[in-house]
């Protein structure tokens, strides 16, 4: 395993090897969305139900406020990540009903506090 020295925006490896973070990393632009299990994973941790539809509101606000037929980019991606997060908590809902969840937002209560 390589040891690294921070050199400005750039890593450099004892090896020679050099990671540079403006020329290597793509922007942020997808979404960051995933359920395990029934839980919504984000690039920053678990939300719950209620947490996910807000945001996807918010998002679908986001992509609204932007003047057709050119949309921006934020534009689209908020639309993106609308999308995104919305079917991955559809698959949550489906995933906590199929595990016996009458309620699937109990499931935020029950199984992990601090949600919702």
């Amino acid at each position: 395993m390589a040891t690294w020295q921070l050199q400005g925006p750039r890593l450099r490896a004892l090896d020679g090897h050099v990671a540079n973070f403006v020329d290597d990393c793509a922007p942020v632009t997808a979404a960051r969305y995933v359920h395990v299990g029934g839980a919504i994973l984000t690039d920053h941790g678990p939300i719950g139900l209620g947490q996910a539809r807000h945001l996807v509101a918010f998002y679908e606000r986001e992509a609204s406020l932007t003047v057709a037929p050119h949309p921006s980019a934020w534009a689209q991606t908020c639309t993106t990540r609308a999308e995104t997060l919305g079917a991955i908590a559809c698959a949550a809902v489906a995933w906590r009903r199929a595990a016996g969840w009458t309620d699937p937002d109990q499931a935020d209560v029950a199984g992990v506090p601090g949600l919702d």
